[in-house]
């Protein structure tokens, strides 16, 4: 199963591990909301609870529905930024290698998933992300 995501005239497809790794942040909404409002206080907050839950209760919905760049607001890009910048899906699967879980080979292919899924996020908002590996 792909993702797909429209860009002006191309599609953009996020596989099913990529979209894998972007899941396993949304299913914390908590934890993106936190990390979205928490500024400085003498720092405006950009978008509001209830836009960021809004945007990640969107991106939940997204396996079924085709979105175009122009029409993906800010608050949802921020959103998969987050996904992707907060991610802790690989620090997850480096603990279960370190348990014996998980193989080395298994967790060096979910490393070149997370390579590609941030050139693509990086592609769709312009926006430097990393994955973090550990």
């Amino acid at each position: 199963m792909n993702i797909e995501l429209k860009i002006n005239n191309s599609v953009l497809f996020f596989t099913e591990k990529e979209w894998d790794i972007i899941r396993h942040r949304l299913e914390v909404p908590d934890a993106i909301v936190e990390a979205m409002t928490d500024c400085p206080a003498d720092e405006p907050v950009e978008f509001t609870r209830e836009e960021i839950y809004a945007a990640v209760d969107e991106m939940m919905a997204l396996e079924t529905r085709l979105h175009d760049r122009e029409n993906l607001s800010d608050c949802f890009k921020a959103v998969l930024v987050d996904c992707c910048d907060g991610s802790t899906y690989l620090s997850v699967a480096r603990s279960a290698v370190d348990c014996g879980d998980m193989t080395r080979s298994k967790l060096a292919g979910l490393t070149r998933v997370a390579n590609s899924l941030e050139a693509k996020v990086e592609q769709l908002t312009g926006c430097r992300v990393r994955i973090p590996r550990s």
